[in-house]
């Protein structure tokens, strides 16, 4: 059993703030919360990248049943202030 070294919030966090994480994760979602949060459960789950801009990533993870698992994040306000060059 793979233990959980981070919560599914504390990795998207760190997808906004690590661009690499980010892409990796868009580019293979399921590989990235298995490996990061232990979450094995998911394994074998297509993925479908709903929405990816540059504020906001939402993925679909689902089988062949009608079941789906949305993930849906926003860069947080903050987080884009902090960003920004506020000097003059």
């Amino acid at each position: 059993m793979t233990s959980c070294t981070k919560t599914l919030i504390e990795l998207l966090d760190e997808c906004w703030e690590d661009e690499e994480l980010r892409l990796k994760f868009l580019a293979d979602p399921v590989g990235v919360i298995t490996e990061n949060c232990g979450m094995s459960g998911i394994q074998g789950m297509d993925a479908e990248i709903a929405a990816n801009t540059e504020h906001s990533m939402q993925i679909i993870l689902h089988t062949d049943t009608p079941d789906k698992f949305q993930i849906y994040s926003q860069r947080h306000p903050r987080r884009l202030g902090e960003a920004e060059d506020t000097t003059e």
